[in-house]
């Protein structure tokens, strides 16, 4: 079996999974008004970012590696580029779920007396 194909199906599975997961949480986010909280706020924004990732992302990639296209040197950067921009988004994204948690649970004491 040639191991482009097995990649192919590996990251075709995963990006389902991604789409479908992360498309579950912009829905409850969008649909219940009680989640509608800062934190929630910080993670409906990372299923945004990963669900593109997976709907645009990973499809992109998998379109140039089976064709071997782009072969031009802007397209290239342009497919890898969306993909790594994207994971980036997501990266601080956690960095601010982290950040958020930290103060709340660290600094909840000060945000109070300064009050």
């Amino acid at each position: 079996m040639d191991y482009l194909l097995v990649y192919a199906v590996a990251e075709f599975l995963l990006s389902i999974h991604i789409s479908l997961s992360n498309l579950l949480v912009l829905y409850v986010y969008i649909r219940k008004k009680d989640v509608r909280t800062v934190t929630n706020t910080y993670i409906f924004s990372l299923a945004l970012t990963d669900f593109l990732a997976g709907c645009l992302g990973i499809p992109v990639t998998i379109v140039s590696v089976l064709t071997r296209r782009p072969q031009t040197f802007y397209g290239c950067l342009f497919v890898h580029l969306i993909l790594c921009i994207l994971c980036t988004i997501s990266t601080f994204h956690m960095l601010a779920i982290a950040v958020d948690k930290y103060v709340t649970i660290c600094c909840r004491d000060q945000l109070f007396r300064s009050r």
